[in-house]
């Protein structure tokens, strides 16, 4: 009795353990489905996939015709498996199997699962089901009937390709036993997957895309009749809407977008909305306007690209920053659009094609000025050559507002109509043809150190440009940093303006002169007002030639050094050249506004003392700044025609002048010193001076007399300093 009750007990604990022992994952078995015998593999503890163990293997026998099952779950020794996914090649080649019924577990259909089941007409696709592989229903072209229960399920399936759908063919979508033909209304979808509505060619219904959708694929709604309307029931969400390419968005087919009653296009962004992403309104030829609110901040990538019926957009208030690659290419029935001063970046093309463009509005010129624009088709002024503002032309004598840190790239690029161009010293940047192809720009006026140049020439390099027929202003400190400065190099004219006050009646000049640079060569030039014909004091900083200046001055340089008479003896030149950093005096001919303008070789820092033009007992200091100071340093200016000891130290000494510092020891009692002129030119003294020579004799019998004698006619072997002499019977100064 007792060994009978033992073997009971080992029995009943021997069933238990049976039945609730799992297979092993990766274990196969077949069951029976509705009379079809299908394979099966576990996938986990309670779940198995329909198994198909290659493209030469399939779950069932291939020969099986009718309709099979797909269970949504199997018992195998006394363990039932939910069923959630169809295995890759599962159901490869069983090309007689006519209807597959699918229930309820399967949550994915695996790589080539259905190809080949050439005579299958229909299938359904329960909600679970969230991916399929990729050719699952490649070439089964008589499958005419697909059943579904949602469509919002639907578009988020996630087809690898387009065969991986089973509407590929036939387009016979079914819900809930409807066809979807005339009329595709996706009530609470949040994205459409690729390949969802693929190549639909002949629905010619209304696609209705609600604002719970927020991403849309490639190819998820195409190939549909160009009759078919697309219409966003809420056009802020709309806008809105993740477009992978221009092919997800359904409009690249109709051309057309329509708000919810079916009629109207879209004219108006919803104040709040934030974005207008890429592709949204893409090729949409029903918009004719567009109002964009502030609270747009970016408009995104080919966003209205083709829209060829928009004639105006207006960008209201400040909120837009940046407008991305193409947005507006193609927009070429464009006339005006309002740009505001918000906007910092302009992608690639965004204006491309838009010939009809003839007025952009702006209300902040600095704003514009910094705008990076990546091309010369990513600005509107591209086309049109210019802008408003207030509704006025900007054009003539374009002046960038101070407090400007750059000038972006291609901002004016091929703009009409400008003259002339002022950069103020806070611009710190110059994009790449900034100022390209304005070849009717005569002057630049660039204050401070040049601008950093982050492309290519600023001016560019298109035939007549402003690089090479314009005159450049630039401050005559930052001289050899604008020839040196990348970018700026190869500008071909330069003018180095000072920055000199107003000059009395004594010094009778105006602020008015410059320095030119000529192709890689300085060339000076001082433009000054001359209210009289009195001498004046001047240095120049190059040496240049006499000749340069002859036609409208006259031009004197110092012999030597008579104080203690009060005078200075100088000379008139008649040739040879004026050497930098000397001091010479000058007078116009005839008064007036003139021009010394003269090729130059060297430059001299006029107010470097340590070299300062040393003539006898006397002491020459050049400036090219504005100097004061005088009396305390005991310095003799000029004024009037004389010398004098300025009785102040606030008398001012203009740039380009000369003052005379006394060596230790002079004694020099007058308060202003003359100069004695000798009129006849620095190399020949005149014949009139008296002299200890009463008469030199020159025949042709004789060889010219080489001796050197001074105006006193002692014989020497060679002058020591300078002065007048005698040589060859004539006055020669040394």
């Amino acid at each position: 009795m007792k060994k009978l009750l033992l073997s009971i007990l080992c029995a009943f604990f021997a069933s238990m353990y049976t039945t609730t022992s799992f297979a092993a994952i990766g274990d196969t078995f077949d069951a029976d489905v509705n009379g079809v015998i299908m394979k099966f593999r576990v996938t986990a503890d309670d779940e198995v996939e329909v198994y198909g163990p290659s493209s030469k293997i399939s779950a069932i026998d291939r020969a099986t015709e009718g309709n099979i099952t797909v269970p949504a779950t199997i018992a195998n020794n006394a363990v039932t498996y939910n069923v959630t996914r169809i295995g890759d090649y599962a159901f490869f080649g069983c090309g007689t199997i006519t209807g597959v019924a699918i229930q309820g577990n399967v949550e994915s259909i695996g790589y080539r699962a259905f190809k080949y089941c050439y005579a299958l007409e229909q299938i359904n696709i329960p909600e679970t089901v969230t991916a399929i592989a990729g050719e699952a229903f490649e070439s089964d072209k008589e499958l005419a009937r697909v059943d579904i229960t949602d469509i919002n399920r639907w578009c988020e399936i996630e087809f690898t390709n387009h065969v991986s759908n089973p509407t590929n063919y036939k387009k016979g979508l079914y819900v809930n036993g409807t066809p979807v033909t005339t009329d595709l209304v996706l009530t609470d979808a949040t994205k459409i997957n690729a390949y969802a509505f693929y190549r639909w060619d002949s629905f010619t219904g209304e696609i209705r895309i609600p604002a719970s959708v927020t991403e849309i694929k490639n190819n998820a709604i195409t190939g549909f009749s160009s009759d078919a309307k697309v219409i966003a029931e809420d056009i802020s969400a709309w806008s809105q809407i993740d477009f992978e390419s221009a092919s997800a968005n359904p409009v690249n087919v109709t051309k057309k977008l329509f708000l919810s009653d079916g009629e109207t296009a879209p004219s108006t962004i919803p104040s709040g909305t934030t974005a207008i992403k890429n592709y949204a309104f893409y090729t949409a030829r029903n918009i004719t306007e567009i109002s964009i609110p502030a609270t747009v901040t970016s408009i995104g990538t080919q966003a209205f690209f083709g829209c060829s019926a928009i004639e105006n957009i207006d960008i209201d208030g400040n909120g837009l920053v940046e407008i991305g690659e193409q947005a507006f290419k193609s927009c070429t029935s464009l006339a005006s659009i309002d740009f505001p001063s918000s906007i910092t970046t302009v992608g690639g093309n965004a204006f491309e094609n838009d010939k009809a463009i003839t007025s952009i509005e702006i209300s902040d010129l600095g704003a514009w000025c910094e705008t990076d624009f990546a091309n010369n088709y990513s600005s509107p002024i591209n086309y049109c050559h210019t802008l408003t503002m207030g509704g006025e032309r900007v054009e003539g004598d374009l002046v960038i507002p101070a407090g400007t840190t750059k000038i972006g790239a291609y901002t004016f690029y091929r703009y009409g109509g400008l003259t002339t161009i002022t950069i103020p010293a806070s611009v710190q940047e110059i994009g790449a043809a900034a100022f390209s192809g304005n070849s009717e720009v005569t002057d630049v006026y660039c204050a401070g150190a040049p601008a950093v140049v982050t492309g290519n020439n600023p001016f560019g390099s298109l035939d007549a440009d402003v690089v090479r027929s314009a005159i450049f202003h630039i401050d005559f400190d930052h001289m050899a940093t604008y020839n040196a400065a990348e970018g700026w190099n190869s500008v071909k004219n330069y003018i180095a303006e000072l920055d000199e006050t107003a000059l009395s009646d004594d010094y009778a000049y105006t602020n008015e002169n410059s320095f030119v640079r000529q192709y890689q060569n300085i060339k000076v030039r001082y433009t000054r007002n001359f209210k009289n014909n009195n001498w004046q004091a001047l240095f120049v900083p190059f040496n240049m030639k006499y000749e340069d200046l002859k036609a409208n001055f006259d031009v004197a340089a110092i012999l030597n050094n008579q104080t203690a008479g009060g005078a200075i003896n100088v000379a008139k030149l008649s040739s040879g050249k004026l050497i930098a950093g000397k001091p010479y005096l000058i007078r116009a001919k005839v008064a007036g506004v003139k021009t010394i303008e003269a090729s130059v070789s060297e430059f001299k820092a006029a107010n470097d003392d340590s070299n300062p033009w040393v003539l006898g007992e006397c002491t020459y200091h050049g400036v090219y700044t504005k100097t004061q100071g005088l009396k305390s340093i005991g310095g003799w200016a000029m004024a009037s025609g004389k010398l004098s000891k300025p009785k102040s130290d606030e008398v001012t000494l203009s740039p380009f002048r000369w003052y005379m510092t006394e060596e230790a020891g002079l004694d020099v009692k007058a308060t202003s010193l003359s100069f004695n002129i000798f009129e006849d030119g620095y190399q020949d003294a005149p014949d009139d001076e008296e002299t200890a020579i009463e008469e030199v004799s020159v025949t042709t019998n004789k060889t010219e007399d080489n001796t050197w004698y001074t105006i006193s006619g002692q014989r020497i072997a060679k002058p020591t300093q300078r002065g007048i002499y005698i040589k060859n019977g004539k006055k020669i100064l040394f």
